[in-house]
């Protein structure tokens, strides 16, 4: 079985059965939920311990519409690019090609997606309106 490598590789690994995990982390001592996951903590500087991200559901932060294609960009637009905050806690980037009509506080919920790129398919993790 070939799987489909994800379209970013630093941040998210590759599950069982080709399912793409988000990998964030959370500090040991103040709490702070951050995506990608990171060693110390930016806000008080103590170790951070390596996550699953497991709770797909969450809120639309903030968004823009990309109509104009970019320099090295693996994603053909448009597309629409959002930070959106899951419910538990964690913010991350993420993008949607079917859904353009979204607003600040949609509820959306995050699933994988195979997304077609200049060097071939490629597994990305997209949101949905729901």
């Amino acid at each position: 079985m070939n799987l489909i490598q994800p379209l970013d590789h630093d941040r998210f690994l590759m599950g069982p059965g080709g399912r793409l995990e988000v990998r964030g982390s959370i500090c040991s001592s103040c709490s702070l939920r951050l995506h990608p996951a990171r060693g110390k903590c930016p806000r008080c500087s103590e170790d951070m311990l390596e996550t699953f991200i497991t709770d797909p559901d969450g809120v639309i932060e903030s968004f823009t519409v990309v109509h104009q294609k970019i320099e090295r960009s693996l994603i053909d637009p448009p597309y629409a690019l959002a930070e959106v905050k899951l419910t538990d806690g964690y913010r991350l980037r993420c993008i949607s090609t079917d859904d353009l009509e979204v607003s600040i506080g949609s509820r959306v919920r995050l699933d994988t997606q195979q997304v077609e790129t200049d060097s071939g398919p490629r597994l990305g993790l997209v949101f949905t309106l729901i």
